[in-house]
């Protein structure tokens, strides 16, 4: 008989999920991996809920459990009122961007540790206050951003739209380009870059998921080019990857055109954009745990995708 057909809608949710505390359904699902990936000797409920920190100095944090010692070092900086809902590195991790639920984006030079500008509501005031030319900023949260460059910022926002931000003009950012289309929260956002257009390769794009249960996308003009389906609830993450050739060696796509998602049905899907084909990744049926809803998806090279 032929297998029943793939769905990719999540199981319903345990009954337990509702009274267990979160410490201990942390520890349940950890067990449950562990027992499919070689036992779950030794994982404690006390080691899963805090673990024991044994030393701190500067920004350096080491914490003990079972007889194992590990070291993390940590950076904390604050640029936004509200919490940070999205945060994406340029090529040659100097530059990074991040998005908020106070509707700013700030960047920020990772050598120097500190964010060099903010831009969106918060800046666009302060613009407009001392003479300068208004800019209209998103009109709610923040929910993906993603670089171009060191120069070329897209976010998508929970209004519904997709902005492109030019940073070489003006201190504050100036919005190049606006994209609307989306019947929902734009959840996902994401850059095709191809700095070899010129030599026969088929240009950067733009790429957006939403709520809508869409993946839409959009050339580097803002023009919308057209629409994929198949996510049966909504899209919570995107990928790309670059089609240049010259990048296939160091892990990209080559010439071919790519793009990932991921939602929360559970399924992650690889669109193969030119043919006009996709591949479906249950989840559930790969051994996920839960086969809950995919968060975030990126994509190594042509058919290696990590979620």
């Amino acid at each position: 008989h032929p297998p029943p057909p793939q769905t990719c809608m999540p199981p319903a949710r345990p009954r337990q999920d509702a009274a267990e505390g979160a410490a201990a359904k942390r520890l349940r699902l950890a067990q449950a991996h562990l027992r499919r990936h070689g036992g779950a000797e030794g994982l404690s409920d006390a080691g899963a809920a805090k673990g024991k920190v044994v030393r701190t100095a500067g920004n350096r944090e080491e914490r003990e459990e079972g007889g194992m010692r590990a070291a993390a070092v940590f950076e904390q900086r604050r640029a936004h009122r509200r919490a940070a809902t999205a945060v994406a590195v340029a090529d040659g991790d100097r530059v990074a961007v991040s998005g908020s639920k106070d509707r700013t984006l700030a960047l920020w030079d990772l050598e120097r540790g500190a964010a060099t500008r903010v831009f969106g509501a918060k800046a666009d005031a302060a613009a407009q206050a001392a003479g300068g030319a208004a800019v209209k900023g998103h009109s709610d949260e923040v929910l993906s951003a993603a670089m171009d460059g060191e120069h070329k910022v897209v976010s998508g926002s929970r209004d519904g739209l997709v902005r492109l931000w030019d940073l070489r003009v003006g201190f504050s950012g100036t919005l190049a380009l606006e994209m609307k289309g989306h019947r929902g929260a734009v959840s996902s956002v994401a850059i095709r870059s191809d700095d070899g257009a010129a030599a026969g390769g088929g240009g950067a794009a733009i790429f957006s998921g939403g709520f809508d249960r869409a993946v839409k996308i959009w050339d580097a003009r803002g023009a919308y080019v057209e629409t994929l389906f198949g996510h049966a609830a909504e899209v919570l993450s995107l990928a790309t990857c670059p089609i240049l050739g010259g990048v296939a060696a160091k892990g990209g796509c080559g010439r071919v055109e790519r793009a990932a998602s991921g939602g929360r049905d559970g399924c992650v899907r690889l669109w193969k954009v030119a043919e006009g084909t996709q591949l479906v990744f249950d989840n559930a049926r790969a051994g996920g745990a839960g086969g809950g809803a995919v968060d975030a998806v990126a994509m190594l090279r042509d058919g290696v995708v990590v979620s």
